[in-house]
Parts: C-alpha cells; structure tokens; sequence
C-alpha cells in the first residue's frame, strides 16, 4: 500500500498577530512610563503601576498555563502528499514536475513549549501548525504552512519524501 499523508493547510490570520504586537508593545511602553516615573520621584505612583503590571502578567500567564496555543487563523484547505503527486484543495500538482526546496517538520499537536507575556514564561502545549513546506512547480514557488497532529505523521512525511527521486529534492532530508 502506498505511503499517504493527509493533513490541513493553515492561514494565519493577520489582524491576531497585529493585535498581539500592540498588546506587547504597550506592556514595554508601560514599563518605559514606570521607569519614567521612578526618575521623576513618584515612587508611590511607580510602585502601584509595577505592581498592576505584574498582576496582569502574571494573571494571563496562569491563566493560559498548559492550555492549548489559539489556532489564529483558519485551516481552509486539505493538503495530501504522496509520492506521485501533492494536493493542495483541489490543485493536483505532478511530483514529477515538482521540486520540493523546504520542508520544516518538527512541530505536533500536543508538543510542549513555552510562551511569554512580557517578562513571564510559561509552558502551553502546541496547536501543532508551525510546519512548512516549499516547492517549485512550473517555475513558480509555492509555500504552505500545514498542521501535523502527531509525531508519527511527521516520521510518515519524511519518509515520503525521502523517497522521492532525487531531481525532485533540492535539498537532502536524510
């Protein structure tokens, strides 16, 4: 039976990392206010901005402690790789045709890892959406960003790829 590797394409959503930034950005302006006001002599004033801030720090890195990282975006196509072709949705592309330039597999769903807020680490669990892949068909590069729900889909696409014609590689995976 032939070695088949079905997953979902992942659009991040753009407006949620924008937001993201902002949020941090003001938590650095707010520091940048604090020290401002330390020099200034209002201790009280810095103190009370230092404790609010840590208090929200904190109070968000406990609350997402452990949790599952948000998808931020949308998972809108079906992504099927096998070694006579790749499908993205329903655009069929022939491996003979084909030269994959990237691949970037090594995140799953359920894989720890550490996020911040601020100052404050703490570990979250993956959503399992940070893998890549680039090709060259028809002399226009393609790149997707694919999910992976376990460690032994990522070992199953790395077999398939591997056993691939080397005019199809431009690097070598093994």
């Amino acid at each position: 039976m032939e070695a088949r590797f079905k997953t979902f394409i992942f659009e991040p959503n753009k407006k949620k990392s924008a937001m993201s930034r902002r949020l941090t950005m003001l938590g650095w302006v707010s520091c940048l206010v604090i020290v401002l006001l330390l020099i200034l002599e209002f201790d009280l004033v810095a103190f009370l901005g230092f404790v609010t801030l840590l208090t929200v720090c904190f109070g968000i890195a406990f609350s997402r402690w452990n949790t599952v990282q948000p998808l931020n975006g949308s998972l809108p196509f079906t992504f099927i790789i096998n070694a006579e072709e790749i499908v993205v949705g329903n655009i069929r592309f022939d491996m003979n045709e084909v030269r994959i330039s990237n691949l970037l597999c090594y995140d799953y769903f359920g894989r720890p890892t550490n996020d911040r807020v601020l100052f404050v680490k703490y570990p979250r669990v993956s959503n399992g959406t940070g893998n890549v892949i680039e090709f060259v068909y028809r002399d226009k590069k393609y790149r997707y960003q694919f999910l992976v729900a376990s460690v032994r889909e990522i070992f199953l696409l790395e077999d398939i790829v591997g056993s691939l014609s080397p005019k199809s590689l431009v690097y070598d995976f093994n």
